[in-house]
């Protein structure tokens, strides 16, 4: 959607979700090692991470920045929970839960969290037909 102003449309673009850390080697060896997501740019305080084609994640130690779990959810989007739950199991993430159906029955779904306490999801959209599709 265009702004308003006729400008850039941020849909064109990408996104980056910040979490702040006190031990930024521990949370990149978190998601670089266990989640496999791979690392774009170092700029030493900051990692930035790829995680999808237009999503980014970048873990900052910056002193001073507000820290806090609560309210933060990072889901990643997946076509197959079930094999996204074993391949992160084998490479020792810890899930809450098992995987469940919810929003009445149009998500599957698992949660987990990083070293710092940021929960996180692993989750499909189920079409009519029962089957992940992606929005």
């Amino acid at each position: 959607m265009p702004l308003p102003d006729d400008g850039p449309s941020l849909a064109a673009g990408r996104t980056i979700t910040f979490l702040y850390t006190e031990d930024l080697p521990r949370l990149a060896a978190f998601y670089e090692g266990a989640l496999g997501l791979q690392c774009v740019v170092d700029q030493g305080a900051c990692r930035i991470l790829r995680a999808s084609a237009t999503a980014l994640i970048g873990l900052c130690a910056i002193p001073g920045r507000p820290r806090g779990t609560a309210g933060v959810l990072v889901s990643f989007a997946v076509a197959d929970v079930d094999a996204a739950v074993a391949s992160l199991s084998a490479r020792g993430v810890a899930f809450e839960g098992p995987v469940t159906t919810g929003m009445g029955g149009k998500v599957r779904s698992a949660f987990f969290r990083d070293p710092e306490g940021y929960r996180l999801e692993i989750q499909s959209f189920l079409g009519k037909d029962g089957q992940p599709w992606f929005p």
